[in-house]
């Protein structure tokens, strides 16, 4: 009889944890997480999604190739497409449950269109935390997510472009600092949910619903950029989000790569052909066309029918030697695949060999600098 009652007190006490787990935060934090295409959690993905008109069993617009930490050296062409049950979905599948939104917060952002003397923003971005941590998703995709219910993963109309997404997996106080640069963007917030018991964990959230004070939009008023050095929660990936105010003209490639005394290939808006610019120390030049390389074919893309942008870090021949060590960056954002303006936005900036070789062995050919006087 006793064993009876023993089993009986552990049956309501296994009932009591589950509760309280609900209440305090909720079993659903394990879901927030990146996720590959199998739904298991990891600490980064990256997709590019080409653009429709590359050639046979692309023409749709619908495949996508991605990159994950066991995936090794190269961009992986999903055989899942853009639409289906694959890590894009899963990722975002928490957002979409209203049952979970009692236990996570949640912020998605957009571009805002220059107007008056606003310069316009070119952020666009997802956010969701607990009260263990969350992810951001950065994307190039406008109209993405499409809030309204039963709505396609991926806006239909944008089949057509080139796309890339990021996707970070942060505790909870890189999460909240995330705030700080997109608020540095001045992003249109078309969702904000922060339920009441997440408000003191995530202080720069709530502070995204409060709007700044009108400033002088002028050279001489330009705010800073922004710079977060962030690690991902499982420890795999580290680097730094870039974040540039509206008004804001510099190049944060150019910034970058003088703060880091390397060369960066941008691969970007045609336009960033004028940024071409090489020095002993650092330097910026222009990738024009790149292309995937699968087993059975390889397929040619140029800027110039992609909305999708990315720049790597690399040791040109005709850089003095010992300025630096051997650094393996790969940026991408929602800046390099703007016409050159004043537009707000954000380039996050990864040290990683992996990644870099992924969208390094992308180049058709080796940018070239004029020749220097050494």
């Amino acid at each position: 009889m006793q064993d009876v009652y023993l089993l009986f007190v552990f049956v309501l006490y296994l009932l009591e944890c589950c509760v309280s787990l609900k209440l305090v935060a909720g079993w659903e934090f394990l879901n927030l997480h990146c996720r590959d295409n199998k739904n298991e959690p990891v600490g980064w993905w990256y997709i590019y999604k080409p653009p429709s008109n590359v050639g046979p069993t692309m023409e749709s617009g619908i495949n996508f190739t991605y990159l994950t930490p066991d995936v090794s050296g190269s961009l992986t062409a999903s055989t899942s497409n853009i639409f289906s049950n694959a890590m894009l979905r899963y990722t975002m599948a928490p957002m979409f449950n209203v049952e979970y939104l009692d236990y996570m917060a949640l912020v998605v952002y957009e571009g805002r269109e220059p107007k008056e003397l606003f310069k316009g923003s070119a952020s666009l971005g997802i956010m969701m935390a607990n009260a263990v941590g969350g992810i951001w998703i950065g994307h190039t995709i406008p109209g993405f997510p499409d809030l309204k219910p039963d709505t396609p993963v991926f806006p239909p109309e944008e089949l057509k472009n080139g796309h890339m997404l990021m996707c970070l997996t942060l505790d909870l106080m890189t999460i909240n600092s995330m705030a700080i640069a997109i608020k540095q963007t001045e992003p249109n917030i078309s969702k904000i949910v922060i339920p009441e018991k997440l408000k003191f964990s995530l202080p720069e959230w709530v502070n995204l619903m409060i709007p700044d004070h009108q400033i002088k939009r002028s050279k001489t008023s330009v705010r800073k950029t922004k710079v977060l050095h962030f690690l991902t929660r499982d420890k795999s990936l580290r680097g730094v989000i870039l974040a540039r105010s509206p008004g804001n003209t510099r190049c944060l490639y150019k910034s970058f790569a003088k703060t880091k005394g390397i060369v960066m290939d941008v691969y970007g808006h045609k336009e960033h052909n004028r940024l071409v610019e090489c020095d002993r120390k650092y330097g910026i030049r222009n990738i024009n066309s790149i292309s995937l390389k699968f087993p059975e074919v390889v397929y040619y893309i140029t800027n110039s029918s992609d909305s999708m942008g990315f720049a790597v870090s690399t040791g040109g021949a005709w850089q003095r030697s010992g300025i630096s060590k051997n650094q393996y960056w790969m940026c991408t954002g929602n800046i390099e695949n703007q016409p050159l303006s004043a537009k707000g936005g954000i380039v996050a900036c990864v040290s990683n060999f992996q990644i870099w070789r992924s969208f390094d062995i992308l180049k058709v050919n080796e940018p070239q600098c004029p020749s220097l006087n050494l």
